[in-house]
């Protein structure tokens, strides 16, 4: 399957990016020399969109839902939309 990798956020004093995939579901982070790839998320009607990095959260937007999504960095809980 291909991936459709969607705006890359970067947090400079953790060394850490997040971005998200449209048609795999999901957001990942990676180091910024790209060692410890992770996926943190994954919700299978999830068409994640765009995002933006807030001290230890991250928002985020679903090409479908007309809404904003806010979970913690360290937990992938999501907190509210």
């Amino acid at each position: 399957m291909q991936c459709q990798c969607v705006r890359v956020t970067l947090c400079d004093s953790a060394g850490v990016m997040y971005w998200g995939d449209a048609v795999l579901h999901r957001i990942e982070r990676a180091n910024t020399d790209g060692s410890g790839r992770r996926i943190i998320r994954t919700e299978t009607t999830a068409r994640y969109y765009d995002f933006a990095l807030h001290a230890s959260y991250i928002y985020f937007t679903d090409w479908d839902l007309p809404y904003v999504y806010l979970f913690h960095c360290g937990t992938a809980t999501r907190l509210m939309s």
